[in-house]
């Protein structure tokens, strides 16, 4: 369940409120430094470290190639 309420305006993708603790899926393409400043996963990150929420990040190339350590 995408929740935006954490640390609006951004929108974590996987949130377990009751684990405070969130997981985020991020395309390669979309999520380049094309279209994502360069601190923009550090700072999501940090914002939620602020708020005792654990994140993690999983590139969609990790999953394809890496998906039981993944899990």
């Amino acid at each position: 369940m995408c929740d935006r309420t954490v640390i609006n305006p951004y929108e974590i993708d996987i949130f377990i409120p009751d684990k405070n603790f969130g997981i985020e899926f991020n395309g390669l393409y979309f999520h380049s430094e094309l279209y994502k400043d360069r601190h923009y996963h550090s700072d999501k990150t940090i914002k939620c470290a602020d708020v005792d929420v654990g994140l993690i990040h999983i590139f969609d190339d990790e999953w394809r190639e890496k998906e039981e350590i993944c899990k």
